[in-house]
């Protein structure tokens, strides 16, 4: 995906794979009715503002691209074996993740490529292999009163991400806390 535009990604089984589920890199894409985890729908939005994703457990990822001033509140998220992520922005902004619980995941909640001023508060994440990641100018996002436990890596910032906030974060049994 990496520029790559205009191409169609639909009805995939993309479960059963060590890593990622679907990780687009650049937003413009059709991406549609796609499986990953533990075999559960992939939710992929695009180009979109004032989304609620609230109370479920039926999705083994959520990746949203070009996605601002949305909520995404008490969901479940487990993949047995970490075979994708989370909650997964890509050139989103001011997007709330909180009061969710992921385990097995890759990643738990993954910002990338200027995913900006995104809060990320009261989240539980369990034997994952990441809890929190920021990647290529992802800057100023604030993540408050997450607990992350068996986790490889607490948190993971990469390449030109800077001006974010870890504030009263508990860190259990991770391998790293911040790298």
């Amino acid at each position: 995906f990496y520029g790559s535009f205009n191409n169609t990604v639909k009805q995939n089984n993309l479960t059963e794979n060590r890593g990622h589920g679907l990780a687009p890199a650049v937003c413009g894409n059709s991406i549609e009715n796609n499986i990953a985890g533990a075999g559960k729908p992939v939710m992929y939005r695009e180009n979109a503002q004032g989304l609620e994703i609230s109370d479920t457990d039926k999705y083994s990822e959520i990746v949203l691209c070009n996605v601002s001033d949305s909520v995404i509140k008490n969901i479940s998220i487990d993949n047995r074996g970490l075979d994708s992520d989370g909650v997964l922005m890509v050139a989103s902004d001011n997007n709330t993740v909180k009061n969710s619980y992921f385990e097995d995941v890759r990643t738990a909640v993954y910002f990338y490529r200027d995913s900006e001023r995104n809060f990320v508060d009261g989240n539980i994440v369990k034997s994952s292999d990441i809890g929190l990641r920021l990647r290529l100018d992802s800057d100023d996002n604030r993540l408050e009163a997450n607990s992350i436990e068996e986790a490889g890596t607490y948190i993971k910032a990469l390449r030109n991400s800077t001006g974010n906030d870890f504030v009263k974060n508990t860190i259990e049994e991770t391998q790293f806390s911040i790298l």
